[in-house]
């Protein structure tokens, strides 16, 4: 990839929304890999047809990686001059959570943040018996980060996936944190990105469980080299910090951007910003891999239109914890069918002056090993 043109998005709050553009606003960085020799196979040109998603070549000094377009996988030549490299190699024994290399953090407003950036915000938490009714608990968890994403990993750990400050010195990209089994107490790991395009270090991370094993994680991104329209990519994990990129999940003739995902008997749906507008896009997709576009419209509740953050089954409802701009409050819809949706009468949580500063948002809400519900949400650093 190479420099994008800086692209004037509005964020779901009525202000630009700069770092949840951030990967298509900068100059990328380059990202090698390296697979197994047997795996490699030499493409003659960007677009011919290749077998293994996030497989990587290299022919005539340059490289190539397999990834999903529609329905196929194809070659995609890869930049091969950046200003900042990273290499990651393959090795023969996947990580595991407890092989978390701890990453550098800072406390306070990162210079030049604020509150339009993950540098100048901070997620906090809440916890609740029932998922309706929310006890804050009194220290953030972590400042210089935003938009968080959780799920519940094999081991019963909470995962709770943020967007980060210059997560490589010059550039915002997801990170992963791992918690103690009742989220007070967490590490915050680097996460190792395997296949993915150059510079494509992924924002507004979307992440969910899926039922044979594994992870899988909606990112934002630019939606090909070169381009300033904004989309969302998709990687899959077996342990939650090694992540494999699969190939461009959803798109449309707008930037689309935060998506939120959750499947409905046989069917995933998709709900992601349209760049300018609190408008929600939707698309569907049978295998959670490619979405195929239904429409766009805003989303209401009492009237306003709301921003969906996270789904989550609860007493046997599947819940979609959504937050109202400016972002006074935190509530959740009620759907059976992923298209329609009713409120639920209860307000999840209010803001409050005397612990947050300006708004909360973002909600992501996860059951715990012991019953209990736990919710992230961001707000900017006081």
């Amino acid at each position: 990839m190479g420099i994008l043109m800086n692209v004037d998005v509005r964020s779901k709050f009525g202000v630009n929304k700069v770092w949840r553009t951030t990967v298509a606003m900068t100059i990328f960085s380059a990202v090698a890999f390296s697979i197994p020799a047997q795996a490699r196979i030499i493409p003659t040109k960007s677009g011919t047809s290749c077998s293994t998603v996030g497989a990587t070549s290299t022919a005539k000094k340059v490289s190539y990686v397999c990834v999903t377009v529609g329905k196929k996988k194809v070659w995609r030549k890869t930049s091969t001059s950046s200003v900042i490299t990273t290499t990651v190699t393959t090795t023969t024994t996947v990580p595991t959570t407890n092989e978390c290399v701890v990453r550098s953090t800072a406390s306070g407003v990162a210079s030049g943040a604020n509150e339009s950036m993950p540098g100048g915000n901070q997620v906090r938490a809440a916890v609740s018996s029932d998922g309706i009714n929310w006890t804050r608990l009194s220290a953030a968890i972590l400042d210089q980060i935003g938009t968080p994403s959780l799920v519940i990993n094999s081991k019963g750990l909470p995962l709770l996936y943020t967007t980060a400050h210059k997560i490589n010195g010059s550039q915002d990209g997801f990170a992963v944190s791992i918690g103690t089994a009742d989220g007070r107490t967490w590490r915050h790991c680097s996460v190792n990105l395997r296949g993915f395009p150059s510079g494509l270090l992924g924002v507004d991370p979307d992440v969910v469980a899926l039922s044979g094993g594994g992870l899988r994680m909606y990112l934002t991104g630019s939606a090909t080299a070169g381009s300033s329209r904004i989309a969302i990519h998709y990687a899959d994990s077996t342990d939650g910090v090694t992540w494999t990129y699969g190939g461009l999940a959803f798109e449309s003739s707008d930037s689309i951007l935060d998506s939120v995902t959750f499947k409905v008997q046989d069917t995933w749906h998709m709900y992601a910003l349209t760049g300018t507008s609190t408008e929600m896009s939707h698309g569907i997709s049978s295998d959670g891999r490619t979405f195929t576009y239904v429409g766009k419209g805003p989303v209401l509740l009492d009237g306003k239109a709301v921003v969906l953050s996270q789904a989550i089954v609860i007493g046997g409802q599947l819940r979609i914890f959504c937050f109202a701009p400016p972002g006074s409050w935190i509530r959740s819809l009620i759907t059976a069918d992923g298209t329609t949706f009713r409120p639920d009468s209860q307000l999840a949580l209010v803001f409050d002056s005397s612990i947050e500063r300006k708004f909360i948002r973002d909600p992501a809400v996860v059951q715990l090993a012991n019953g209990t519900y736990f919710m992230a949400y961001a707000t900017p650093i006081p």
